[in-house]
């Protein structure tokens, strides 16, 4: 295994969302996950047995187009996504979230994901400075013949510089969840 920022470094380039192309969530979520759990001694051992094994997703009743590539999945597994069962929306698990006083999950991206806000890469350089220096060498190194940087339409180093001029502020970005690079 290697890390898609290993990858990056390696090749000289920025992750695939970046050119325009998909296959960061599934090469660097899904498969290491769905590899994790067909390798299980208790899924193995289940499916062994022929019983059914459930997947949960978290999936809402906002994202029919998400949902219904799940339920089509043709594997070993029986796919739910009980928030969608139970019509659940975005904001209503937000809601439900808030009020048993947990903490609101962030989108799920990488830290240098080419689908970041101005605003979720200003906040990367605020709480993880080396993380952002990481990302712009990165972008440094990068072959940028047919796009500006890793914004894509912009670079994060511009942003770096001229953040004034995207006018963006630090502010709760709960709101952007969940990720958009899967969509």
């Amino acid at each position: 295994f290697i890390s898609i920022h290993e990858q990056c470094e390696i090749r000289n380039e920025l992750p695939s969302i970046a050119y325009g192309h998909a296959g960061c969530s599934g090469k660097w979520k899904r498969q290491p996950l769905d590899a994790l759990i067909d390798r299980h001694p208790d899924v193995v051992a289940a499916l062994q047995a022929g019983e059914s094994v459930e997947r949960w997703v978290g999936y809402n009743a906002d994202e029919e187009h998400r949902l219904s590539r799940l339920l089509e999945r043709k594997d070993a597994y029986q796919w739910r996504a009980p928030l969608a069962e139970w019509d659940v929306d975005r904001d209503e698990a937000r809601q439900i979230i808030k009020c048993k006083g947990l903490p609101l999950p962030g989108k799920s991206a990488c830290w240098l994901c080419p689908a970041s806000k101005p605003a979720e890469v200003l906040r990367l350089k605020a709480d993880h400075p080396q993380l952002f220096e990481r990302a712009l060498a990165i972008e440094a190194g990068a072959d940028l013949d047919t796009i500006q940087g890793l914004g894509r339409s912009f670079s994060w180093a511009e942003l770096d510089r001229q953040g004034q001029m995207f006018a963006v502020e630090l502010v709760d970005l709960d709101e952007d969840m969940p990720c958009g690079c899967s969509t």
